[in-house]
């Protein structure tokens, strides 16, 4: 009869065990596999976000600007108006056809 040796086992042990590691592992190669591609793809969006974002912090920017230029013309005006307002108070009426001082 034929005897077997664990040194005659050996190639097949080894065949063996490292088919049961690629297929245990095949899971968790796949998850970084994809974690790894959609970082990638998400980085991407993130730089598209970013511009957009960027472009409506600008054109905000923009309103303040406009938003302040038209409260400095405001405070102008409202000095224009308390100069006149001054003006007319001082003003002293003529005397009417008629009337005496």
């Amino acid at each position: 009869m034929y005897e077997v040796w664990a040194s005659d086992l050996a190639p097949l042990i080894f065949v063996a065990g490292f088919t049961v590691f690629g297929v245990l592992c095949y899971p968790l190669v796949r998850g970084i596999q994809r974690r790894l591609e959609g970082g990638r793809g998400a980085d991407h969006a993130d730089a598209e976000r970013v511009r957009a974002l960027e472009g409506e912090v600008a054109a905000l920017r923009s309103q303040l600007d406009a938003g302040a230029d038209v409260s400095q013309r405001v405070l102008e005006l409202e000095e224009r108006l308390d100069f006149a307002e001054r003006v007319l108070a001082q003003r002293v009426e003529p005397p009417r056809i008629g009337q005496e001082r």
